[in-house]
C-alpha cells in the first residue's frame, strides 16, 4: 500500500500523512537513543565501581606487601 492511498483512507493529504510517519520513526529513533544512553550510562557507574573496587584491593595488597617486608626484616 502507497503512501497516497493510506492517506486517503485516512481522508487526510499524502503530505500529512508522510510528515506524521517521519515524525513517528524520528519519535522511535529518539526512544531508542535514548534507551542506549542510559544503558551506556549504567554501564559507566559500574565500570566506575569496579575501578574503585579495583584501586582498593591494590592498596590494601600493597600495604599487605608492605606488613610481610617489615615481618621479613624483624
Amino acid at each position: 500500500m502507497t503512501v497516497e492511498s493510506l492517506a486517503v483512507s485516512n481522508n487526510e493529504p499524502a503530505e500529512l500523512f508522510d510528515a506524521r510517519t517521519r515524525i513517528a520513526r524520528l519519535e522511535a529513533k529518539v526512544q531508542q537513543a535514548d534507551y542506549l544512553l542510559a544503558e551506556a550510562l549504567e554501564q559507566a557507574v559500574d565500570y566506575e565501581d569496579m575501578i574503585r573496587k579495583l584501586q582498593m584491593a591494590q592498596q590494601t595488597l600493597k600495604e599487605a606487601m608492605s606488613q610481610e617486608s617489615d615481618l621479613l626484616r624483624a
